[in-house]
């Protein structure tokens, strides 16, 4: 089967994740100018989980074009990457701790997010992945009109605060 949720407009969903207590978590974006990222949760039978935020949270750091792309779950938090736009088309990587509530994990970061530049352009998420001592996200970043380089960025917490160390791969 399938579940639709959305309205008129271009939202997508672009990352998915199991819950251990079998609940699905989505994040992608939706396109109510301005593009927000959005982050849905839903029960087993594909029903809306309105203990989530409502149902979906609508999640925009910094208010101008933000998405998300991937989204997993940990001990009792939800993780979600994507790329946010910091004003003049300069794009940087962010990560956002939700309680499983759907509110921002004030704990995680600074007031729930932390943003990385990588690049000096656009620097754009594509998937992350959790490990015991931190987070993994791997994306690219514009270097140069269209030209494009992978990176890494490793997040660990230190002292409280999520630290980030980016590579761009040659």
């Amino acid at each position: 089967g399938f579940v639709e949720t959305g309205g008129p407009n271009a939202d997508t969903w672009l990352g998915v994740d199991i819950q251990p207590d079998g609940k699905i978590i989505c994040a992608g974006s939706t396109d109510v100018p301005p593009r927000a990222g959005a982050i849905g949760r839903f029960n087993e039978d594909g029903s809306v989980d309105t203990a989530f935020g409502g149902g979906t949270v609508v999640f925009a750091p910094n208010g101008i074009d933000e998405f998300c792309r991937d989204i997993k779950y940990q001990a009792g938090r939800v993780v979600v990457c994507g790329s946010t736009d910091v004003g003049a088309g300069v794009y940087e990587v962010f990560i956002a701790g939700f309680l499983t509530t759907g509110v921002l994990d004030a704990s995680f970061g600074t007031g729930g997010v932390t943003q990385t530049a990588v690049g000096a352009i656009a620097d754009f998420a594509n998937g992350m992945d959790l490990l015991a001592d931190g987070i993994v996200i791997v994306g690219q970043t514009e270097v140069a009109g269209p030209a494009q380089q992978p990176f890494i960025i490793e997040y660990v917490a230190v002292g409280g605060v999520v630290a980030a160390s980016p590579l761009v791969l040659t």
